[in-house]
């Protein structure tokens, strides 16, 4: 069946679909997904265990590695890297990169059950573990409740109040607050005080614990009822708290605990992580949004709820915008549609100039349907509008016109030439079609290796292959139907017959074919030498993985050296925020202390919980004043804080990796790991362009060991556990029950009053009571010395070794370019036995990256090899279309050079799309010669003849295909890919014009006639 003659068979039945198509493709437009960038599934859970008072060492060797041997057992696991802290273990445990968002939930599931199964083997003390598979969560709308003067108690109650009313609101799946100060209820009691009224704290722990637990009383009978007997006492209030009463002294009266001590609601010290927006106390509401749904409608309708809420926020509260991924989502996607619509305006244009204002409308009429039915069949299959996909479409828009320009030039053509317009359509489609349908198959396969690329990269792009081929294969559908159909309405019939390849521009190149097929040895040559010296100067072409993101906000990263109080970290970035908010370049600095904020982009990994840590998230005017904003800001932290470890960074497009350059040392020996880095740091700060140097196990911190004299505890009935709370009370406070207030359960917490606690000295004061014991004693007499010592308070390990990573960015220049100048120093460090070294940062994620997509190659290589064989039922043909893909590189190097743009995953990627993209120009090329043949042409006139009658479709597409992505110029992920594609495929097209004809040839042994011949 000829699709033409039945599209114009049923030409009203094909008009009113291709209408429908167009009307469904609009309304696909606003019901897909809008995002900002393509989602990737975070593969990446954590295993937290909480282990109260041991030491990192003891934490690493008695949970940390049962944990690890437990989890190694999981199929689907990669690796893991874990953190072992002071009572705290974190393991990272992250999952093969091939597996997708639809496998982790199974996975998770096994993982619990690994962990669950390994608890049985941790030390008494260990809370059950928990894992945490929500870690990649990213949440698009944060919002700061915060108030000047107003406290904080309130600002979290409306905070609570407002999340659970949002929670409601349409696209939204989950919310959090970020910021919150638990509270307890701390009893200040003075041991002075207690010693001198013959009491004990010993006794008072065990009796409030028991008064304030819930008991069960059991139900009494009461005729024909059961009624449920509830024991009284427990405390309602904090009044009720201090009129505990408690027995003591030698005469066993009763003593008031209010009379005896302070209670007092407070919030818990330390304090837990803090956040201030514009250095004004705040507490965040993090929102993501349902997966699959608009992000956009998210936005709107999470702000209409916060219109009409607006009138009765409470008096000095105001509610500010963090993170707002539904504005730059929509403003993202409507650069995105308008880079389109320039795109299709400017291949409209170009082919109505060339191909006349009939043609152009032919195949700006498929163009339309193309697109809007490439939408369609996004909404279907799921597919979201962001940057990936609307740069696909744009990629694909000249190789969408190709079918459609191919099949309107041969029935131009052919009614030139006198043929009637049903049957120029008929035979337009039947010699195009299968060639063409190939050629399109060869076009998609050159984006397959992106698609089946397993890691994280390849899912971030891997709409590219998805749009293209959706895109290709409907514009041949509509090449084959709607443009012959408009053709046999357009094309005026009958008129004088003409030989459509006389003007200047056929002439020419004839002349200029004639020339290169006379002269093909030397033409091969000097091709082959072009190509050679392209290639080695892709030497001078810098090198880079992903760019940075396009967002007007930047980040700074504070430590304090290890050890240090979050209380001086919210101090100097008081000063911080005031130093940036001053500047007019910055419209917002919002401030998260002692941890992470919530993940608001897939490529950032939020810091852990650290009392040294602190974030400053700083928005500026525009993404242009981000690189200046950072020199600025780092001159102003060395002059200003020059004992912390700031680190200024913009955000990443797709990259997670913390740093730049890093470089891991794995071994036995924490002391030789900090030698060996030292090593490697020194070699580094040497190096004029690196900056931010440092490493991840950071300082030791002190410890302070009060070492027991064994016997003398044991004589007075002292035990581990009551210095243990003697210590505890001697500080943050000994909890010994719960306080219910409502919904609240606070703890109740025993300490010394504020006069008490201080110096170190202090603390040889103490008071310990032996168990059951009305008397103390000074922690002095069981002393037998403070000891002041260190211990390292971060252990890192990967793989289940120690790992210690050294970690650096660079200043000035591309983080290949550093790494190059101190990669072989530093892989020259002397390691003793049983230690090893590796390259972690970009250099590792590009490597790992590139490799994936590279293996996948040969299978999207030998696909479109399959094809051109199919198609030519020969080897030679084959060999010719593909001695045209090293071409491209002669247009890369030369378009990078001139842009000072450096190669980097995308321009791989588009270097590889580029392969199938001139295999289709080499099809449709050598088909046209062998149909030709095929019709008793002579060779020779058969590849003249078939070269100037590609011509314009070959040319008209690499052209339109250039200038149609020349919007992507302006779009931080797509600027290399596009300069790399439109170099290499009008150098390689240019190129191939000539090469393609002169190694037919020369393969086929076609001589070319005499000159005089030539020219009769």
């Amino acid at each position: 069946m000829n699709l033409a003659a039945l599209a114009i068979r049923h030409r009203i039945t094909t008009l009113v679909a291709a209408a429908l198509l167009v009307v469904m493709g609009w309304q696909a437009y606003h019901n897909v997904g809008w995002l900002e960038d393509p989602e990737f599934s975070i593969k990446l859970a954590l295993v937290v265990t909480q282990y109260p008072g041991a030491s990192p060492e003891e934490v690493e060797r008695q949970v940390t590695d049962p944990l690890e041997r437990a989890i190694q057992d999981l199929d689907q696991l990669d690796h893991v890297r874990s953190l072992s802290r002071a009572g705290e273990s974190v393991i990272y445990v992250e999952i093969q990169q091939r597996y997708r968002a639809d496998d982790l939930p199974q996975i998770w599931d096994r993982l619990r059950q690994k962990v669950g199964d390994a608890q049985a083997g941790l030390p008494e003390g260990a809370h059950p573990s928990l894992v945490v598979d929500d870690f990649g969560d990213v949440y698009s709308v944060v919002l700061a409740v915060h108030g000047e003067g107003v406290e904080r108690a309130r600002l979290e109650d409306y905070a609570d109040e407002l999340k659970r009313d949002l929670l409601g609101v349409d696209h939204v799946a989950r919310g959090m607050l970020w910021g919150e100060q638990p509270e307890a209820v701390y009893v200040d009691l003075s041991e002075s005080r207690i010693a001198s009224l013959g009491l004990a704290a010993g006794q008072v722990v065990p009796l409030l614990y028991d008064q304030t637990q819930v008991r069960d009383a059991g139900w009494a009978n009461v005729e024909d009822r059961r009624l449920r007997l509830i024991p009284s006492g427990t405390f309602n209030t904090l009044d009720e708290l201090r009129d505990f009463l408690i027995p003591g002294g030698e005469a066993g009266e009763l003593v008031r605990l209010g009379d005896i001590a302070e209670v007092n609601r407070a919030p818990v010290t330390p304090p837990r992580p803090l956040m201030r927006y514009n250095g004004e106390p705040a507490v965040g509401i993090a929102l993501s949004h349902q997966e699959g749904s608009n992000v956009v409608e998210m936005g709107r309708a999470v702000q209409q709820r916060l219109d009409e809420l607006a009138p009765f926020t409470p008096a000095g509260m105001d509610i500010g915008v963090v993170a707002w991924q539904p504005q730059i989502v929509e403003d993202a996607v409507s650069g995105f549609i308008r880079n389109v619509l320039i795109a299709l305006v400017i291949v409209l244009g170009v082919l109505c100039l060339f191909t006349g204002l009939r043609s152009g409308l032919m195949v700006g009429v498929a163009l339309l349907l193309t697109v809007a039915t490439t939408l369609v069949f996004m909404r279907v299959f799921g597919i979201d509008l962001h940057r990936a996909s609307v740069g696909a479409m744009i990629i694909s828009l000249g190789m969408m016109v190709d079918n459609a320009i191919v099949t309107a030039d041969l029935m131009q053509v052919k009614i030139r030439r006198g043929v009637e317009r049903l049957q120029a359509a008929r035979e337009a489609v039947r010699e195009s079609g299968l060639p063409l349908l190939g050629a399109t198959l060869v076009g998609i396969f050159g984006f397959l290796a992106i698609f089946l690329a397993e890691d994280d990269t390849g899912e971030y792009v891997a709409s590219l292959f998805q749009v293209v081929g959706i895109s290709l294969l409907v514009s041949w559908v509509a090449a084959m139907t709607i443009v012959p159909l408009l053709g046999f309405l357009l094309f005026k019939p009958g008129g004088q017959t003409t030989e459509p390849y006389q003007s200047r521009f056929y002439q020419g190149y004839r002349q200029w074919l004639h020339a290169v097929l006379r002269h093909r040895p030397l033409v091969v040559v000097a091709v082959i030498a072009t190509v050679v010296l392209a290639a080695l100067g892709f030497r001078y072409v810098d090198q880079s993985f992903f760019p940075n993101a396009d967002r007007d906000e930047v980040m700074l990263d504070y430590w304090l050296p290890e050890g240090a109080r979050v209380e001086q970290v919210a101090e100097d970035l008081r000063g911080i925020e005031a130093h940036f908010k001053a500047m007019p370049e910055v419209e917002q600095v919002t401030s998260f202390i002692g941890e992470g904020p919530p993940r608001i982009v897939l490529a950032m990994e939020p810091e852990l919980h650290n009392q040294s840590y602190g974030q400053l998230l700083i928005r500026l005017q525009s993404a242009d004043q981000v690189e200046e904003i950072v020199r600025r800001g780092d001159e102003y932290l060395q002059q200003h804080f020059p004992q912390a470890e700031p680190r200024m960074r913009p955000f990443s497009l797709a990259s997670v990796e913390k740093f730049k350059i890093e470089a891991r040392f794995r071994g036995p020996d924490p002391a030789v790991l900090r030698e060996l880095a030292e090593e490697a740091q020194a070699i580094l700060r040497a190096d004029p362009e690196a900056k931010y140097v440092r490493h991840d196990w950071r300082q030791p911190v002190k410890t302070l060991e009060p070492v027991i004299d064994q016997a003398a505890a044991r004589r007075a009935g002292v035990t581990r556990e009551a210095i243990g709370q003697a210590l505890q009370r001697a500080e943050d406070g000994l909890t010994m029950g719960m306080y219910r207030e409502g919904d609240d359960r606070l703890p109740i917490r025993l300490r010394r009053p504020p006069e008490e606690r201080g110096p170190l000295s202090d603390l040889r004061q103490v008071q310990v009571w032996p168990m059951e014991q009305p008397w103390s004693l000074p922690l002095d007499h069981l002393l037998e010395d403070l000891r002041v010592g260190s211990e390292d308070s971060l252990r890192w390990r990967r793989h289940r070794q120690p790992t210690l990573t050294v970690q650096a960015d660079p200043v000035n220049i591309e983080a290949h370019e550093l790494h190059a100048r101190v990669r072989a120093e530093i892989e020259a460090i002397d390691l003793p036995p049983g230690y090893h070294f590796e390259w972690g940062g970009e250099y590792e994620a590009a490597e790992r990256s590139e490799a994936e997509v590279l293996s996948k190659v040969p299978v999207s290589l030998a696909l479109m090899v399959l094809i051109t064989v199919a198609l030519f039922n020969g080897l030679r043909q084959p060999l010719i279309i593909f001695s045209t893909i090293p071409l491209a590189i002669v247009g890369v190097t030369a378009g990078l050079l001139l842009t000072g743009l450096p190669f980097g995953f995308m321009a791989l990627l588009g270097l590889i799309a580029l392969s199938g993209m001139l295999i289709k120009n080499g099809v449709v090329l050598l088909d046209q010669i062998e149909q030709y043949i095929d019709k008793g042409m002579d060779h020779y006139e058969a590849v003249v003849e078939a070269s100037v009658g590609r011509l314009s479709p070959i040319s008209m597409t690499a052209l339109t295909t250039a200038l149609g992505m020349t919007p992507m110029l302006t779009d931080t992920l797509f600027r290399v890919m596009a300069v790399s594609m439109i170099g290499g495929l009008l150098f390689a097209t240019l190129l191939a014009l000539f090469l393609v004809p002169a190694l037919y040839t020369w393969l086929f042994r076609v001589k070319p006639p005499p000159a005089d011949e030539e020219a009769a």
